[in-house]
């Protein structure tokens, strides 16, 4: 099977000024932590209201594990100033005794492992796939924290890319990221 060399798309003139348009958003995650610097061993903060609804303060792996998350936009500059609102609302909302860890590797752990709280999530399916990483992973690799940049390409930059290629006869086919295979 020969494959696509998305490189030489992306650097086509007609692909590229698509590549603009594209949607995205972010999602930054940060361990909550005492002013000391241990890990917090609070819930989630209830003034942030329902972390299974909240559109934009929610956890992640742990019960300190706080993610923030932007709605999703067009440019960088929008979803930044979104991520920066967000942050600033949350910091100004959690108790005085705690901060948001600034570091993607987490603050020091606490020795025992039972100490590190999985997320009280909700939905049993979510607290069980975190249950799976805990036991597959460890908790410790599980609070790494980081920023997720998630992006979404305009039909206009595919149909774009889709034309530069021959490799795919459908459209349908040709985005359909589980049928390409992708040389760098």
């Amino acid at each position: 099977m020969t494959t696509i060399n998305f490189k030489h798309i992306l650097q086509d003139q007609t692909v590229q000024r698509y590549f603009s348009e594209m949607r995205l958003g972010l999602e930054k995650e940060s361990q909550r932590v005492t002013r000391e610097g241990t890990l917090a061993t609070t819930d989630h903060p209830k003034i942030f209201g329902n972390r299974s609804y909240h559109p934009y303060i929610q956890t992640d792996f742990s019960e300190t594990q706080t993610e923030l998350i932007t709605p999703v936009t067009t440019s960088e500059q929008e979803a930044l100033a979104y991520l920066a609102a967000i942050q600033d609302v949350t910091l100004r909302s959690m108790s005085p005794d705690e901060r948001l860890w600034p570091m993607s590797l987490p603050p020091v752990l606490p020795r025992d492992d039972r100490k590190i709280r999985i997320a009280k999530l909700d939905k049993f399916e979510e607290v069980l796939y975190r249950r799976y990483l805990a036991k597959s992973y460890g908790k410790r690799r599980q609070m790494v924290s980081g920023i997720h940049y998630n992006f979404e390409l305009t039909h206009d930059f595919l149909a774009a890319a889709f034309a530069k290629q021959a490799h795919y006869d459908s459209y349908e086919d040709f985005r359909d990221p589980k049928k390409a295979r992708v040389d760098s």
